[in-house]
């Protein structure tokens, strides 16, 4: 997705990239130091936290989610 090159530029970070739906209005994108949630709407709009307990987070939740996905 164009949109996660752009961030990643942006914040000079690579992401390891998994996407479970072909599209969703809504998206996260996280290393363990920084999250974004993505709006997808005709002006998209990304909210980025810079916290590492919240990237943390999203890490886990996510780990599971693909644990159960592979089932």
């Amino acid at each position: 997705r164009s949109y996660v090159e752009d961030i990643e530029k942006e914040l000079k970070i690579k992401f390891n990239k998994r996407f479970i739906f072909k599209e969703a209005p809504v998206e996260v994108v996280f290393t363990k130091q920084v999250s974004v949630i993505v709006i997808l709407k005709q002006e998209p709009i990304a909210l980025v936290v810079y916290d590492s307990q919240i990237g943390e987070g999203f890490f886990d939740y996510f780990s599971e989610l693909w644990k159960i996905a592979k089932n």
